[in-house]
């Protein structure tokens, strides 16, 4: 889509769309921050970035050792290891095939993180596990649904007790088929995975969106635990890019500092509070999480 489509500044602050509205955050060239905009992160149980914009997470310098911690985490073994399936652990493992009789969809994972949907126009890519802690994972599916290969969308997946299904974001409850055979490999996740659990709700990462797909002005941003962003929006043919920062969150109160691939980088207070992200002054342009649903029975 990059190169495809025309590249524009879909965002001031965290998403500016000039025909809604002017918004209120301080913007400068050069990468530097408003004065009095670096406030300390405030650390509590729902504060999930530094100072870095870098998720508190188990770090890795390699696929293998985020694997390892993966493993250590989850009592798996090694992916594509020759262990029979019987002995494959299934705690919050996506891998093999998974049903949803609701939707008459299939979903299969392979160890590598390959994905495919059948049974609806959803397609197939690779995914990345962003949160993979207690009965949850946050997974990044990229090319669904005809979206961006470089871009992607997340998923919030939470598993029942005995991990014979979940419930796998906006396309409902999944059972698992047969036993997996393996999990999933380093490659899969994101070099810095978030391990501890943390409520959604409070916390950034993951996809948000404006609630109409279907208007002119649809939105989506992802923020990814490595502090990284992408902003985009099909409708309108838009896609910029860059770094994300949390300068403080005290309560639902949050200042957020985007730093654009461009340069330019942009500071505004948001409020973020039940699955929602708006700015004071601009509550008509709300930003909703994608859904996080319920444990499945």
């Amino acid at each position: 889509m990059k190169g495809a489509k025309k590249m524009k500044r879909a965002v001031i602050g965290l998403i500016c769309i000039a025909a809604l509205t002017g918004c209120s955050g301080n913007r400068q060239d050069g990468g530097e921050h408003a004065a009095g905009s670096t406030e300390t992160t405030e650390k509590s149980t729902t504060g999930i970035v530094d100072q870095k914009g870098t998720a508190e997470t188990t770090s890795a310098d390699s696929a293998s050792e985020v694997q390892s911690e993966s493993t250590a985490a989850s009592q798996t073994p090694t992916a594509g290891s020759d262990l029979p399936a019987s002995q494959v652990s299934q705690v919050r493992n996506l891998v093999g095939s998974w049903y949803n009789p609701a939707g008459d969809l299939t979903l299969t994972v392979d160890a590598s993180g390959a994905w495919k949907i059948e049974g609806g126009n959803y397609g197939s890519g690779i995914l990345k596990v962003g949160l993979d802690s207690g009965n949850t994972q946050l997974v990044k599916l990229y090319s669904y649904a005809g979206n961006n290969q470089d871009t992607g969308i997340y998923f919030t997946c939470v598993y029942n007790a005995a991990d014979s299904k979940m419930s796998f974001g906006e396309l409902g409850t999944f059972e698992r088929q047969g036993d997996p055979q393996g999990t999933l490999e380093g490659i899969a996740y994101w070099p810095k995975t978030i391990r501890q659990e943390i409520d959604l709700a409070t916390s950034l990462p993951g996809t948000w969106q404006t609630a109409d797909r279907d208007a002119a002005n649809y939105q989506q941003i992802n923020f990814n635990p490595d502090g990284t962003f992408e902003s985009f929006s099909e409708n309108r043919g838009e896609w910029v890019s860059g770094h994300w920062q949390l300068d403080s969150q005290q309560g639902s109160a949050v200042q957020l500092s985007m730093s654009y691939d461009d340069g330019v980088t942009d500071n505004a207070e948001w409020t973020l509070t039940e699955g929602t992200l708006s700015q004071p002054g601009h509550e008509n342009y709300t930003l909703l999480r994608n859904l996080t649903p319920a444990m499945p029975e």
